[in-house]
């Protein structure tokens, strides 16, 4: 699977406050740091293990069903929301460089 630019760029400019999700059939699917705000609002979400999508790239995807997006965007400001992209926008403090980096460990692990 083949990232595309604009998700790359999406999650490369991602601030920590930012969860960006794409649309495939019915299911949601965040990758990166979006991937991480997704799970730490919902902790019951899975985390695929890192997949390798290019040949450089290597980035953790969770995938959320329509419930679990509804429920991620109570208390959180929907900032885009398109056909097949949505981005919401957290009302907490959850990013910081060690949690992410000690949840990104845990996944390779």
């Amino acid at each position: 699977m083949k990232l595309p630019d604009s998700i790359l760029q999406n999650e490369a400019s991602n601030d920590g406050s930012t969860i960006n999700l794409y649309k495939e059939g019915n299911k949601w699917h965040a990758f990166g740091l979006s991937s991480f705000l997704v799970t730490y609002i919902l902790p019951s979400v899975i985390i695929k293990k890192i997949e390798l999508f290019e040949c450089y790239i290597k980035s953790p995807m969770s995938t959320i069903c329509n419930d679990e997006l509804n429920a991620l965007a109570k208390g959180n400001m929907i900032m885009t929301n398109e056909k097949e992209y949505i981005q919401i926008k957290t009302n907490q403090e959850i990013y910081s460089e060690e949690n992410y980096c000690q949840w990104l460990k845990k996944i390779i692990d």
